[in-house]
C-alpha cells in the first residue's frame, strides 16, 4: 500500500474554529430575534392605537351623519359601538399583548353636533410603551405618544 504524503500546506478547519464560527452566528440570531420581537409588539401598538383612532373618529362622523348620539364602549382588550337601541354590536380586538390601561369613566358618547361627554383620555399600552387617544368636549380626537409633551399653542399667538 502506497502511504499519502500529507503536504504542510494543505489546510482545512480545525475543530476549534468550526465552533468558534457556529458560536458567534448563534449569538447573532438570538440578538436578532430579541431586536425582531420588540419591533413586532411596537408595531402590534401602534396597530392597535391606529384603528381604535380611526374607530373614534368614524363612530363620530356617524353621529353627526345620522342625527343620532352614539356611544363608545370599551373593555381591558376590545371595544364596541353602542347605537341609538342600546345593545353593544360588533365588539373589536386589540392585537395580541395590547390593552387598554385606563379610559373616561363610563361609555364615550357622540353627540349629534359631534361634541363629546365625558371627554377624556385612552390609554393602550403593551410592554413596549403606551399610546393616548384624547377626546376633547368638542369631539376633536388626537393620538399622542405617552410620555410625549402636549402639544402647544404657544407660537400661534402672533
Amino acid at each position: 500500500m502506497k502511504k499519502r504524503n500529507h503536504s504542510t500546506n494543505e489546510r482545512g478547519f480545525q475543530l476549534l474554529e468550526l465552533l468558534l464560527v457556529v458560536a458567534l452566528v448563534g449569538l447573532l440570531g438570538s440578538l436578532a430575534i430579541g431586536g425582531l420581537r420588540e419591533a413586532r409588539s411596537r408595531h402590534r401598538l401602534h396597530a392597535g392605537a391606529s384603528a381604535f383612532l380611526a374607530f373614534v373618529t368614524e363612530t363620530r362622523v356617524q353621529a353627526m351623519t345620522f342625527n343620532s348620539p352614539l356611544r363608545v364602549v370599551f373593555e381591558t382588550n376590545r371595544y364596541a359601538l353602542i347605537p341609538a337601541d342600546g345593545l353593544p354590536s360588533n365588539w373589536r380586538r386589540l392585537p395580541l399583548g395590547v390593552t387598554f390601561l385606563a379610559g373616561p369613566s363610563g361609555p364615550l358618547t357622540f353627540f349629534p353636533r359631534g361634541n363629546a361627554a365625558p371627554a377624556g383620555s385612552f390609554i393602550i399600552s403593551s410592554e413596549t410603551g403606551a399610546f393616548r387617544i384624547v377626546v376633547s368636549p368638542g369631539g376633536r380626537v388626537r393620538m399622542e405618544r405617552k410620555g410625549d409633551p402636549p402639544a402647544s399653542t404657544a407660537g400661534a399667538e402672533k
